[in-house]
């Protein structure tokens, strides 16, 4: 299982490429859950750190995305809302806690300049499909030139990428 989350690990950081050209980008944090999720009804998720957590925001852990309730007011047991694959996760699973402002409500399209607008950190959520979109150079646009690469990685639009994003 380690051997496949690596091999699928390393295909996505290809993929989606490591951090280049000069503009700054706010990274994604991360943080671990401290208690299994054994169901795939309504849970709270454990975290082991609530830095950069509050109401509203999103969550992934391993390829499935999680909202932190409106009730949500402080402490590292967060009351969710899970989306429509929900799935178990082990303890000590890594939690991505993406903020509003790396929230979208469509798939970003296009060229992008890494640090502003949409492109403001590292990684950003789609919030209608599940899909995770991060600005990285492509090859379709000038050279040199950052373009949206937009990943299925909750499954949402039928068969997930089968790993976490880079969160760099």
């Amino acid at each position: 299982m380690q051997r496949s989350v690596f091999v699928l690990l390393t295909i996505l950081a290809l993929l989606l490429g490591g951090p280049r050209g000069a503009q700054a980008q706010t990274d994604i944090v991360t943080t671990t859950i401290t208690e299994a999720v054994t169901s795939t009804g309504n849970v709270s998720l454990v975290v082991n750190s609530a830095t950069g957590i509050t109401a509203g925001i999103w969550l992934l852990v391993d390829n499935e995305l999680f909202r932190v309730q409106q009730s949500y007011v402080s402490g590292t047991t967060l009351p969710v809302l899970r989306g429509p694959r929900p799935t178990t996760h082990g303890d000590n699973s890594t939690v991505w806690v993406f903020p509003i402002g790396a929230i979208v409500d469509r798939a970003p399209q296009g060229s992008c300049t890494r640090g502003s607008g949409e492109a403001a950190y590292t990684l950003t959520v789609v919030r209608s499909t599940g899909a995770i979109a991060a600005c990285r150079l492509a090859g379709q646009y000038a050279s040199g030139s950052n373009g949206w690469v937009v990943t299925d990685i909750s499954g949402a639009n039928g068969v997930s990428s089968g790993a976490p994003p880079e969160t760099q």
